[in-house]
């Protein structure tokens, strides 16, 4: 889980008021920044021969099916939270995020992510101040 820190305009418009209008807009915008994101790992975190140094968070890449493997879900409402996520169906992905028996952990997408966060704050930020300015509100 990646914790985003949104500005304080619209820390203190949420105060106000958090409406389903904001989670909507809130939910549009980061599923634009996850498929932005995704492009971001498949650049950034796996390409080039590996193997790299586990410091990198980097992956080499063979057949490119891990790299090609990689979504975004749509994000959802789930209460006062917008939740996506980033990830592979391929078997050994885990391996590579996480770690396994030898097999250290690279973090490629929760690096990839990490890349971006201040790319998401702003834009999730910008996206609860559109909403309020829309209505009026600010």
């Amino acid at each position: 889980m990646i914790e985003l820190k949104v500005s304080e305009t619209a820390s203190r418009l949420l105060q106000r008021a958090w409406q389903q209008d904001v989670l909507r807009g809130v939910r549009w915008e980061m599923a634009y920044q996850n498929e932005l994101t995704v492009g971001h790992i498949r650049k950034a975190r796996m390409t080039g021969k590996g193997p790299f140094p586990v410091s990198q968070g980097r992956l080499g890449v063979r057949t490119n099916r891990l790299r090609n493997s990689l979504r975004a879900t749509q994000p959802r409402i789930a209460g006062g939270t917008v939740v996506g996520s980033i990830g592979s169906n391929v078997v050994y992905a885990a391996a590579h995020e996480f770690g396994y028996r030898r097999i250290p952990a690279r973090a490629p997408i929760t690096r990839g992510i990490e890349d971006r966060k201040a790319q998401y704050e702003k834009a999730v930020s910008d996206a609860v101040v559109r909403v309020f300015e829309t209505r009026g509100l600010r």
